[in-house]
């Protein structure tokens, strides 16, 4: 991930150390990054999108069945593990404080937050060299193996950055003010970050002793460790294919998103205290940009407005959490006129294309077009997700106003990323009556649909984060990627809440365990599975990438022995 925040080719809007950040209260864990030991401080007591599958009961043997989840991987541990998760809260765990002076000082943490990220974006390039120009930089990164990327290191032939190069004299000056106005606002306050900290230059070779090392440790723990060091690992690899995939959009690290509860509809029956600490950690934002519609309102003018003003992506889609939750104005059959004007790369008109006939190549296959209808579940299981009708669930209205935008002639509409990576290995089996096990390449594979189990996870990204829909890359080492995108889903979330709540209030404030099946006979749980599997086939598959986008200088053996 540290080679993506560095390199200015890549089209990704990274988060600057921990130190360069003011940290004050749950708003503000958004913006530290996912690799950083604090990350995982902040998640003690907060029920965040690793556990909520356990939580919602969907590992019972009976809802596993249900979903599809193998009978090896069902049982009662994950709620439990879930329930004592949450019985552990910090002490100095509290609500949202709204009196003046805490919003205040929000206000001011909020903006010095990202203008930190503002200016360490502007900065990154220092290191390596801006080439003659953005789409220059993104043809040599994002073309694949078609065209000789040149490493970081060597491209030292320019003294810009893409972001210097893109402001002007009198931006510059306005982003100094700007920090000076947030820097003085914090001492105001009494609140003084360590700015002066920065993190040390990243060791991008290593050594082949270290690489053993590893790898025999990782063998040791059986092929579950091996299948989640390999997620991790490909995570970055992956982000830089979806970044391929949209080569006119910008894709932004995230840190954890805190679920505001106060900003939750009032209709869905949530008051102080019902819900624990919930967060949400996708894997990226991503930021598209496209012709203005003219039903776009004054919500989406304020994203696209602080888009053109350099203000951080994290900071946009934070802008749009309680107009997204509160489920304001706008129908899923308006995101799609929106999502329609999107262009993948290799389809007319897009930067892709123009690359790929200059190559003689195209990685990326757009699956029924992008007119193709993007409509989020429909109300009933029978409904056709394909079907183009460009109608939309009056039952579940998505809330785009804040995160779909139009300023003059352009708007913006962000998603959050979720990566899904297949593991590549598998165990060989040999030797008759002494058989042994070793491990060899066993690639399954991209998914050819998205899991029912998978849904809830991304569906909590979409409402912490505040967008409107998001996209799941399931991402295999030689086979591909696949991109899918759903749709928030709003009674699929109050459903989930409903049974969190429930988690929450019966047992966690009680200390009492839950029973094995305790959600078997409750009906909201039935109507939530039910409306899970809905949501699951009524994702629209948007590309499929047969080859890989790539940096220089990776390790392409599978076996280091």
């Amino acid at each position: 991930m540290e080679q993506l925040r560095r390199d200015p080719r890549v089209p990704l809007e990274g988060l600057p150390p921990v130190e360069q950040l003011a940290l004050a209260g749950p708003e503000s864990h958004r913006y530290v990054r996912q690799d950083d030991p604090l990350w995982d401080q902040l998640h003690a007591g907060v029920l965040t999108t690793g556990l909520v599958r356990g939580a919602l009961g969907l590992y019972e043997k009976t809802t596993a069945k249900k979903l599809g989840i193998p009978s090896g991987r069902s049982g009662h541990g994950e709620l439990l593990k879930a329930y004592h998760h949450l019985c552990h809260q910090p002490s100095s765990s509290s609500s949202s404080s709204s009196s003046s002076a805490d919003l205040a000082a929000a206000a001011v943490v909020a903006a010095h937050n990202a203008a930190a990220v503002v200016a360490f974006n502007a900065a990154k390039g220092a290191n390596g060299a801006a080439s003659s120009g953005n789409d220059q930089r993104r043809q040599d990164v994002l073309q694949g193996p078609a065209v000789a990327a040149v490493p970081a290191a060597a491209a030292a032939d320019g003294a810009g950055t893409e972001a210097a190069e893109g402001k002007s004299k009198g931006a510059k000056k306005r982003l100094r003010k700007k920090q000076a106005k947030a820097a003085a606002a914090l001492q105001a306050a009494g609140l003084s970050p360590d700015q002066h900290g920065s993190a040390s230059d990243a060791e991008w070779g290593i050594s082949e002793e270290r690489k053993l090392r590893k790898g025999r440790a990782l063998s040791s723990l059986g092929l579950l460790a091996i299948c989640c060091s390999w997620g991790s690992a490909q995570e970055a690899a992956a982000l830089l294919q979806v970044a391929g995939a949209f080569p006119a959009s910008q894709l932004a690290e995230v840190g954890l998103c805190r679920l505001q509860p106060e900003l939750l509809p009032a209709s869905w029956g949530f008051g102080p205290g019902s819900l624990p600490p919930i967060g949400a950690s996708p894997d990226a934002l991503i930021r598209h940009r496209m012709a203005a519609s003219a039903g776009s309102g004054a919500g989406a003018a304020g994203a696209a407005e602080s888009a053109e003003n350099g203000d951080s992506i994290a900071q946009a889609a934070t802008a749009n959490i309680g107009t997204a939750a509160a489920g304001a104005a706008v129908g899923p059959w308006d995101i799609d006129g929106l999502l329609k004007r999107l262009r993948l790369a290799g389809t007319e008109g897009s930067p892709g294309a123009a690359a790929a006939s200059s190559t003689g190549s195209s990685s990326v296959a757009v699956v029924g077009g992008l007119g193709a209808s993007t409509n989020g579940p429909a109300s009933s299981s029978s409904s056709n997700s394909n079907s183009g009708s460009g109608e939309g669930s009056s039952k579940n209205p998505s809330s785009a106003s804040g995160a779909a935008g139009s300023s003059g002639a352009a708007g913006y509409l962000i998603e959050v990323v979720e990566v899904k990576n297949t593991c590549p290995f598998g165990h060989s089996r040999r030797g008759g009556r002494l058989r042994t096990s070793e491990f060899a390449v066993a690639d399954k594979g991209p998914r050819q649909g998205v899991p029912p189990e998978w849904v809830p996870q991304i569906q909590l990204h979409m409402l912490c984060a505040g967008t409107p829909s998001g996209l799941l890359v399931s991402r295999s080492a030689t086979k591909g990627t696949r991109v899918f995108r759903l749709h928030r889903d709003d009674e699929l979330l109050c459903l989930m809440l409903l049974v969190i709540s429930r988690l929450w209030q019966q047992h966690v404030l009680r200390r009492q365990p839950p029973p094995p099946g305790v959600y078997a006979s409750w009906r909201e749980h039935h109507d939530m599975v039910k409306r899970i599997l809905e949501v699951a086939r009524g994702a629209q598959l948007v590309a499929t990438i047969e080859e890989g986008y790539h940096l220089p200088g990776g390790d392409s053996r599978w076996f280091l022995d």
